[in-house]
């Protein structure tokens, strides 16, 4: 299995999920050459085997990262966000923005791009309730199951 994260900035969630689940590998995709070369050295001091750094934007990615899990954590607003991440993503792959207080005004206006990019399952998924003081709320999609 492979996730991207894009907009990986200090690594949050990409380099956490990278060490809870060794099994997967992990590709941080940051457009930024400070914080990749920060990536880079995170990658090295843990001894990630499973991840790789990608400094570039998510627009000039497109087809070289097929991942079947894609999240994104403060880059852009959905409708936006939805764009980029379904380039990154294999055909009907899942989409995990990281959103907060907005979420659900957000995914009511991406909505009309969610429909024109064949996105479906479309929801808030509220992720820690009951173990956290601040859970997170996840705006969770599935890409389009097949090449447009």
């Amino acid at each position: 299995m492979k996730l991207a994260d894009l907009g990986s900035g200090a690594g949050l969630p990409g380099l956490v999920l990278a060490i809870l689940l060794p099994q997967i590998r992990v590709v941080l995709v940051e457009p930024m050459a400070r914080r990749t070369r920060f990536l880079e050295e995170c990658v090295r001091e843990l001894g990630l085997g499973n991840v790789a750094v990608r400094r570039g934007r998510a627009e000039e990615l497109v087809g070289e990262i097929r991942a079947d899990v894609v999240t994104a954590r403060a880059v852009a607003g959905l409708d936006r966000l939805a764009v980029l991440a379904s380039g990154l993503a294999r055909p009907g792959g899942l989409v995990l923005a990281i959103k907060g207080a907005s979420a659900e005004a957000e995914l009511e206006h991406a909505r009309p791009v969610l429909r024109q990019l064949g996105a479906t399952g479309a929801e808030i998924v509220i992720a820690g309730g009951g173990l956290l003081d601040q859970p997170a709320t996840v705006v969770r999609f599935r890409t389009r199951r097949t090449a447009p």
